[in-house]
């Protein structure tokens, strides 16, 4: 991936009457980068996407594709194409002449055109589909389609408007390996709309998750996962538990800190600056905490106990309860893994452990 930036929105904000949708937004995407906008309804993240497309400019800020302004740029003019999440397939057209519809004005010989289309439905992995009617079309097939004719022109830029929303659970997640797949393959800007988490985490090299028409954090799935630098992202990315805490003190790379009925911790700092009193929280994964029948020792624990359990094949959820602490703690183990039977049972007394580096200390303000 290149380091230079091939997207660049500068300071980008955009007003529908009064209210701000977007607001001042500067996010820089490199070339044949998988970048995806994660967040909830009314976030800002498909009215960005929409800037991208000329489908809306922005009240104040620009934005450049290949070190181009766009702010005067018609939708048809950019070198962008889009995918919105009900495909778009012309309902009257074959799938041959669905992916090449926008071949048309280009004034292709027959060959030529029949060689396009039979290169994306190679890419697809939909051969002899050709003159499949719309109407005979899956779910997943129809996604596919609406992918090649988005592609099918080779743009910079393939712009993804929650393009898996229609699709049952199962479906979807193979079309997230498909589609990450496909963008390696082919090379292309990728820019994907979500707000499914896990939908982001599988497919992006890197993820902006958004909150009231701005960014609150941009990173690796890992990064955002493991090290999230705010309560709304650590909350929105994945489930966690958090406790209310206070510093002890913070130096060398490490803060101790007061967290109440679990005691005093010792927990990294990642590149934050707190100072001694400092109100704040511990944030630990559910799957960080391993559930015991019985203390281990030297470790850190603390004794509850389990209020729920909900069996989900591969691994279980157990929500403990704490005295002390308000809500249960939320755990996840893998069936295989959990310390003997009958210890997930409601109601069963039992100890939390968890290994230092497992908490993250956020501040309780964010």
């Amino acid at each position: 991936m290149a380091n230079e930036s091939f997207i660049s929105i500068q300071d980008v904000s955009k007003d529908f009457g009064v209210v701000r949708a977007v607001d001042r937004v500067s996010i820089d995407i490199a070339q044949g980068e998988f970048f995806s906008l994660l967040g909830p309804s009314g976030c800002g993240k498909t009215t960005l996407l929409r800037m991208l497309a000329g489908f809306e400019f922005p009240t104040s800020g620009e934005i450049f594709i290949d070190g181009q302004p766009m702010s005067s740029v018609p939708t048809n003019h950019r070198p962008v194409s889009m995918v919105f999440q009900n495909y778009a397939i012309f309902p009257h057209l074959n799938v041959s002449q669905n992916i090449g519809y926008s071949l048309r004005k280009d004034r292709l010989s027959k060959a030529d055109f029949n060689a396009k289309v039979g290169e994306m439905l190679d890419l697809i992995k939909l051969p002899g589909y050709e003159k499949r009617a719309s109407h005979e079309l899956s779910g997943g097939e129809r996604q596919r389609v609406a992918l090649a004719r988005a592609l099918v022109r080779r743009p910079k830029v393939l712009l993804l408007d929650e393009p898996l929303g229609a699709l049952d659970k199962q479906l979807r997640e193979q079309m997230q390996l498909e589609l990450r797949a496909l963008q390696k393959s082919v090379g292309i800007t990728f820019v994907f709309v979500t707000h499914d988490q896990e939908e982001a985490l599988t497919m992006s090299d890197r993820i902006a998750v958004m909150s009231k028409g701005r960014y609150l954090q941009i990173d690796t799935p890992t990064q955002l996962y493991e090290s999230p630098t705010s309560r709304t992202v650590a909350d929105f990315i994945g489930t966690m538990n958090f406790f209310e805490a206070q510093v002890k003190d913070a130096q060398n790379g490490r803060a101790h800190i007061d967290v109440g009925p679990l005691g005093s911790l010792s927990a990294p700092l990642r590149q934050q600056k707190f100072a001694a009193g400092q109100r704040v929280l511990a944030a630990i994964r559910p799957e960080k905490i391993a559930l015991l029948a019985e203390p281990k020792p030297g470790a850190n624990q603390v004794k509850g106990q389990v209020d729920t359990a909900a069996y989900l094949g591969d691994r279980s959820h157990f929500y403990v309860r704490i005295e002390g602490i308000e809500r249960p703690v939320a755990v996840s183990a893998q069936n295989m893994q959990t310390a003997g039977p009958g210890v997930g049972d409601p109601d069963r007394q039992v100890w939390l452990s968890w290994a230092e580096d497992a908490v993250v200390i956020l501040n309780a303000d964010d």
